[in-house]
């Protein structure tokens, strides 16, 4: 679904000097952010690149409490789960 550009925004846009151009909904008060394609593509790759770190180092974590027979359960699980929020907060 495409949605045209008004003039004012077109205006708004173009005085941004290429940021991210904040615009309200009226009704719900929700604040959405108008951006070029090239930002957009640049936020999108750098939420996949952190997504995956952040997959690497749960693996990791997985990997190494599998190696630790000597950790008990609940002790590696309250590790998983701490590191697991850190990434989460890290994360906006």
């Amino acid at each position: 679904m495409n949605i045209r550009l008004s003039e004012e925004q077109r205006h708004a846009l173009q005085a941004s000097a290429d940021q991210p151009l904040p615009v309200e909904d009226e009704q719900s008060r929700k604040v959405y952010y108008l951006l070029n394609e090239e930002a957009f593509l640049h936020l999108q790759g750098l939420q996949s690149e952190h997504e995956h770190e952040c997959q690497e180092r749960l693996r990791g974590l997985i990997d190494e409490g599998i190696r630790s027979p000597g950790v008990p359960a609940d002790e590696a699980f309250a590790r998983l789960r701490a590191v697991a929020d850190e990434l989460t907060r890290s994360h906006p």
